[in-house]
């Protein structure tokens, strides 16, 4: 039987929440800069471009920070904004992405067609979506206590 005072905490060794290593992460987030500069350069020359494109390019933009931070391990804002910023984005990308296709509503002054590229860029948001959940929800180690 020990001799423990019961009203002292017990001595244990706590284990430090450290950065994971970079899983190649880094590699998307320059991917998705490339791609957001190339959007950019076209949206000007894109026709009937609607208030929901723009919105879409908006959200994209904030989710490459978003990758960004998740991807070098960097707290850009507060863990808070990433939280409900993952929900707006799932209902847009799931809008955009999925009923409107569907629907056959023009996406960026298109009609997207269900095809190979349809396929891998669903694949790339969802990816997208994972690293920001991921940035927002398991990445407690980047986000100070408050």
């Amino acid at each position: 039987m020990s001799e423990e005072n019961p009203y002292e905490p017990p001595d244990t060794q706590l284990e430090k929440k450290t950065a994971p290593r970079n899983a190649g992460w880094w590699k998307v987030f320059w991917l998705t800069v490339v791609l957001m500069v190339l959007s950019a350069a076209a949206l000007p020359a894109m026709p009937d471009l609607g208030a929901f494109d723009y919105f879409d390019f908006l959200l994209s933009v904030v989710t490459s920070v978003g990758l960004f931070g998740f991807a070098f391990h960097k707290p850009v804002g507060g863990v808070v904004f990433w939280r409900y910023f993952f929900y707006v984005a799932l209902v847009e990308s799931i809008f955009f992405s999925l009923v409107l296709p569907i629907a056959s509503v023009p996406v960026y002054g298109q009609v997207i067609s269900i095809d190979a590229f349809y396929v891998i860029g669903l694949a790339f948001t969802i990816a997208l979506l994972w690293a920001i959940y991921q940035y927002a929800y398991k990445c407690s180690f980047l986000w100070p206590r408050a």
